[in-house]
């Protein structure tokens, strides 16, 4: 239930996954060129945003194909990689919260 609110949410303002992508940028190492790999209905939000992006870092590159998400983005930098997908997300909190529960 949670995954269809929040896609719904995603779809209404995309503008949100773009708030993503720059949370996700200040927390990557920036060094050296970072590439954002987006899905092509992603393009044109991102190019709108761009200038935007190029003030956290001024070398980004970006890697447009129909296999990335919809509802996210994967930023790439030298030597990590944040996914900020939804769905990806999601598995992990799942994945977390089973953890935690194993745990006790």
């Amino acid at each position: 239930m949670a995954k269809k609110i929040l896609l719904k949410e995603l779809t209404t303002d995309p503008q949100q996954i773009v708030g993503m992508t720059k949370d996700a940028l200040s927390k990557i190492e920036r060094t050296g060129q970072i590439t954002i790999k987006i899905n092509p209905a992603l393009y044109d939000l991102f190019m709108r945003n761009k200038a935007d992006l190029l003030t956290i870092h001024p070398d980004i590159v970006f890697d447009v194909g129909p296999s990335a998400s919809r509802y996210g983005s994967v930023v790439m930098g030298p030597v990590e990689e944040v996914v900020t997908d939804l769905d990806e997300q999601l598995r992990n909190i799942i994945k977390d919260m089973g953890d935690r529960l194993a745990d006790d």
